[in-house]
C-alpha cells in the first residue's frame, strides 16, 4: 500500500472533476447538455489559467471560454455531453449565450476559484 499525502489524494480525486457553478447548474431555461458543456469549458479554462499562473477574472475567462467552445467540433461536444449532433449544436449555442449573459466573476466566486 502506498502512502499518499492529502494534497496528492485531493489532486487524484479532482482530476476528472467538472466545475459547474451554481448559477448555471440551477438554471431551468437551458438544456442539461449546455450546463455540462459550460462546466467542461469553464473547468478547462480555469485550469489553464492556473497552470500558466495567470490572473483569473471574469473577462479573461469569458474570452477564453468563447474561443474554446467555438473551436470544439460537433463530435467533440457529443463526446463531452453524450448527445446527438443536433443537441450538440444547440448546446454550443446555449453555452455561448450563457457565457455572454452570465456573471462569470460570480461563477468564479461560487466555484471558489477566486
Amino acid at each position: 500500500m502506498q502512502d499518499y499525502l492529502i494534497n496528492e489524494l485531493i489532486e487524484k480525486i479532482s482530476a476528472d472533476t467538472i466545475i459547474i457553478p451554481r448559477s448555471v447548474a440551477f438554471r431551468k431555461d437551458v438544456y442539461e447538455e449546455s450546463k455540462t458543456l459550460f462546466g467542461v469549458v469553464f473547468t478547462e479554462c480555469v485550469n489553464d489559467l492556473r497552470t500558466y499562473g495567470s490572473f483569473i477574472d471574469g473577462k479573461t475567462v469569458g474570452k477564453m471560454m468563447k474561443e474554446y467552445v467555438m473551436d470544439m467540433t460537433i463530435p467533440d461536444i457529443q463526446c463531452e455531453c453524450l448527445c446527438s449532433p443536433t443537441m450538440a449544436s444547440a448546446a454550443r449555442s446555449e453555452t455561448v449565450m450563457l457565457i455572454n449573459k452570465i456573471n462569470l466573476l460570480e461563477c468564479l466566486r461560487e466555484s471558489q476559484v477566486i
